[in-house]
């Protein structure tokens, strides 16, 4: 995939997470929240919001409620872990 070897799957799929990685650095495109400037202290809030509605939670391949959708977005605020 994408002309990279890999000997599993699970290899294959941390290739193309680099891959995307280097990607999103070589042409600049921001990793995070934080990087487009929305504040730690809005997440909760959109937090609150997104669990209004009702097409997005009904429709996610997991339960989520308010403190799900926090985790999600303090991990997109912070951003890529290997950047």
């Amino acid at each position: 995939m994408i002309g990279l070897p890999a000997a599993s799957d699970d290899d294959a799929a941390e290739a193309v997470i680099d891959f995307v990685d280097s990607l999103f650095a070589d042409i600049g495109l921001p990793r995070s929240l934080r990087e487009i400037g929305v504040g730690h202290d809005e997440l909760a809030d959109l937090a609150k919001l997104a669990a209004g509605l009702g097409r997005l939670t009904a429709t996610a391949p997991i339960p989520v409620d308010e403190a799900v959708l926090l985790a999600i977005l303090e991990s997109a605020w912070r951003g890529s872990e290997k950047a």
